[in-house]
């Protein structure tokens, strides 16, 4: 499948290039185990409702970083989503080419960019979710330092053998829709943790990180919460992770 980059909101540095130096500390979250959830649904869809209320659980639960990315394949049936990108349809296209599937469906839940599973199924979720932390916390450690006005990615150091994406995410930590058509039509449907903005800001090259963020541009996009993705490729599996509401910098 071609692949199909994420739409660009550029976000300056303070420095050249990518503005990255050496980090001489380790970051804030160093030792916690993280496990990133990513659901793929649809305002479209009628089976998504459920999915929906489980991420809404999920969202809230200590140690986990949540995404939910609305797609737009569902728009043909009378009801185009309002948060829905063309650019999140890529990122599904992405995991499923990963992990060999044949198709992509929704509700789709992944797990740590690593299994998947139907995202209305909590009880095979959480057992994944389980798996996953059984299986020993992420690679790397990561963390999102300063305030609302100086915001920096710190990665921390590690090995790879493997081509690496950083993604800088911004999101809504929840959202209310009126749905007025479509299969879902009359339904007030909540959704948690809606990405609004998505960028990669460069590879990961195996040493300490630390890359800037332009906050401007932030307000911009208007989210309220971000997150950071380190992960093998543009949708592989997760090698760290972190995430922060912007109400609780100074």
């Amino acid at each position: 499948m071609k692949q199909v980059f994420y739409r660009s909101l550029v976000f300056s540095v303070l420095a050249a290039g990518l503005g990255i130096f050496a980090l001489a500390a380790n970051p804030a979250n160093a030792g916690e185990d993280i496990v990133v959830i990513e659901l793929f649904t649809s305002q479209g869809c009628v089976a998504c409702p459920p999915a929906d209320k489980v991420m809404l659980k999920l969202a809230k639960e200590e140690g986990v970083v949540a995404l939910s990315w609305p797609v737009d394949y569902w728009d043909y049936l009378g009801w185009k989503d309002t948060f829905a990108t063309t650019a999140n349809t890529a990122r599904q296209a992405g995991y499923n080419d990963a992990m060999g599937k044949n198709g992509v469906y929704t509700p789709q839940m992944i797990i740590n960019g690593r299994v998947q599973a139907v995202g209305s199924r909590e009880n095979e979720i959480r057992a994944l979710i389980e798996e996953q932390k059984a299986n020993g916390k992420l690679k790397l450690d990561v963390a999102l330092d300063g305030d609302r006005e100086n915001l920096v990615i710190n990665v921390s150091a590690g090995l790879t053998d493997a081509d690496t994406s950083i993604w800088l995410i911004l999101y809504d930590d929840e959202q209310v829709v009126d749905i007025q058509y479509g299969d879902n039509r009359g339904r007030l449907l909540r959704y948690a943790n809606i990405v609004r903005d998505a960028q990669s800001v460069g590879p990961w090259t195996g040493n300490r990180m630390r890359i800037p963020i332009d906050m401007k541009k932030v307000a911009e996009v208007g989210a309220n919460c971000i997150a950071v993705l380190v992960q093998e490729g543009i949708a592989g599996p997760i090698l760290g992770a972190t995430k922060i509401t912007l109400s609780d910098l100074d």
